[in-house]
């Protein structure tokens, strides 16, 4: 994602985003990586996957008619697409991940045309997603069969959005 912000254009984040950041303003808030000691990348995408599975199993999965008006939570009990997703991020950024490498994405699922959200987290040697509708760990480059990419938060401030050219990930 290194040349992410070369190849794209600045968009507006969604309303819901705006909302999540007024509500949880350290969440929004650039942050480096607490870690001292390189992590192998084995380590990481286990870590990834039990948070994946864990966040997944936590929130029941609700279907709420579409509203930009529709916050995300944290943790909620019930949940949509955005409540997994912040929750995901929250939990790896607890864990000492930097906020640039953990980055929210707005897909449209091809099949439906239903706007979802996930998360993208850059690990060493590749991007992957953690995704509610998903129990396992995909390589980013592995979801676009099913998604067309809308927008995506900046890896230099996550209170800033991008809308990439073509994937826009590399």
């Amino acid at each position: 994602m290194s040349n992410l912000a070369a190849r794209a254009e600045h968009v507006l984040p969604p309303l819901q985003h705006t909302f999540f950041c007024m509500k949880y303003p350290s969440e929004c808030r650039s942050q480096t990586e607490a870690k001292a000691q390189p992590v192998p990348k084995a380590v990481r995408i286990r870590e990834l996957q039990q948070v994946n599975a864990t966040v997944n199993q936590a929130i029941s999965s609700v279907q709420l008619q579409p509203s930009p008006l529709k916050q995300w939570t944290i943790f909620p009990r019930m949940g949509d697409c955005g409540d997994y997703a912040v929750t995901k991020r929250h939990v790896l950024l607890s864990r000492g991940w930097p906020s640039s490498h953990l980055l929210l994405a707005e897909v449209v699922l091809r099949r439906t045309g239903v706007h979802h959200l996930i998360l993208i987290a850059k690990t060493r040697n590749e991007n992957v997603v953690l995704d509610n509708l998903r129990s396992e760990v995909l390589p980013l480059k592995g979801i676009f069969r099913d998604y067309f990419m809308i927008r995506i938060e900046a890896s230099d401030n996550p209170e800033f959005w991008i809308r990439p050219s073509g994937y826009g990930l590399s």
